[in-house]
């Protein structure tokens, strides 16, 4: 069997990191998986060995050609979306061309359901105010395959959706391992921890926010968290893997460390490493790896929107700001709205997804605009003993629910079957 997996982002590789899994799950069975991706993942699938077409949003509407040729010459027996949100967004907002033109091709088109969309309104909040509609063809496709995590590990009551146990990575080393990882950044093993920070390039202030009042919150928020890092204890070293955020330069730089985008291999031993894992959102694959890794997990967000004055004393009155933050606050905003994926909100997105959803105990979120709840809860995930022995229960409960899960490969004679394959 041959899946063409189309795996589109510009800014990241997450949604090709989630093809990569279900491409590996696969291949024991014998089943051939070509991507297709956009020029950032063209590494990451040459680095698993998989071959791949790398098409650019510069192509427009010629992206519908040169899918349709692949798929003549390739003759895949389906196509799989990885991830519905991206592909419809990104063929939509950056190639500028129909989604659907898939259609013409007459195989079956499976996709991944990263967010559960049929408990959405499919309207997703990325910039502050503006809201991106996506379509809802999902809800008429035959078959559906949702990942957990980050998805809610019970199967819904849906026929046609199949869920997954994803995250299939190991990333989990020795403790020789670990020593040979902190000696090379510089960072002693017993004394010290190691904090890792991911940073991808939609994590930056993008074209499309230029001129909206999203821009300065976007800007500007980094500042507030150096500021937030530069608090965390002296033994704290902060490795950051990818483009740095404005202002890193502010935190101390014997305790600092930039590193360029590095090999996969690299990546997972920083992951395995490291005594915990910062994202800029829950869900983020990065984190899921971090759960099956054994490492504490710290997700950011911002739970409190700040849209006018009176909005901003009341919150003042109930969090007791800082002097840093209500400055920051009062040059910066209102309106400073809630969001779960910086920069962008996806509160009504994520949200529902992650209501009642056992990961939420395996991961510490963090407040951002709680400067002492932050800083606190940051510390406490990294040294303090009985906080990361509570996450380690989590994460120990939630994995062992996922492996109650079936495999894509166990799976994969029902999928056939629904598509008639």
């Amino acid at each position: 069997m041959k899946f063409l997996i189309i795996a589109l982002t510009s800014l990241s590789t997450g949604e090709v990191g989630v093809g990569l899994d279900i491409a590996n799950q696969l291949r024991p069975a014998g089943v051939e998986c070509h991507f297709v991706v956009e020029p950032p993942g063209e590494w990451l699938v040459a680095a698993a060995g998989y071959p791949c077409t790398v098409v650019d949003p510069q192509m427009g509407g010629a992206v519908q050609d040169a899918v349709t040729e692949l798929v003549r010459e390739y003759r895949p027996d389906l196509i799989l979306l990885s991830d519905y949100f991206t592909y419809c967004a990104e063929m939509d907002l950056q190639f500028h061309t129909d989604p659907w033109f898939l259609d013409r091709l007459e195989l079956p088109v499976v996709p991944l359901d990263l967010y559960e969309w049929a408990d959405t309104d499919f309207r997703v909040e990325l910039f502050g105010e503006s809201v991106v509609e996506i379509s809802k063809r999902i809800l008429t496709m035959p078959v559906v395959l949702r990942p957990v995590p980050s998805s809610h590990p019970d199967p819904p009551d849906d026929d046609g959706v199949l869920t997954y146990r994803a995250c299939q990575q190991d990333d989990r080393i020795s403790t020789a391992t670990r020593r040979e990882v902190f000696h090379s950044l510089g960072i002693r093993p017993q004394q010290d921890r190691m904090l890792l920070m991911p940073v991808s390039r939609w994590h930056h202030p993008l074209p499309q926010i230029l001129g909206h009042p999203w821009q300065r919150v976007t800007e500007r928020l980094p500042e507030l968290l150096m500021h937030h890092l530069a608090l965390l204890p002296p033994q704290v070293h902060l490795v950051v893997v990818g483009p740095p955020l404005a202002g890193f330069d502010r935190l101390p730089p014997q305790r600092t460390h930039l590193l360029p985008p590095c090999s996969p291999d690299r990546f997972s031993r920083l992951i395995g490493a490291c005594d915990a894992l910062f994202s800029f959102h829950l869900p983020s694959q990065t984190l899921m790896r971090s759960v099956f890794a054994d490492v504490p997990g710290f997700a950011m967000r911002n739970s409190y929107p700040v849209t006018d004055a009176e909005s901003l004393e009341q919150l003042d009155a109930r969090l007791g700001f800082c002097s840093f933050v209500r400055n920051w606050l009062d040059e910066v905003g209102p309106p400073v709205h809630a969001f779960e994926a910086w920069p962008w909100r996806m509160t009504s997105l994520v949200r529902p997804l992650l209501t009642d959803n056992p990961l939420t105990a395996a991961i510490q979120r963090g407040e951002v605009l709680d400067e002492v709840g932050f800083v606190d809860d940051l510390t406490a995930t990294l040294l303090d003993p009985g906080r990361r022995a509570e996450l380690a229960a989590g994460r120990a409960d939630y994995r062992a629910r996922v492996a109650e899960i079936p495999t894509v490969e166990t799976l994969l004679p029902v999928l056939a079957d629904r598509l008639g394959l």
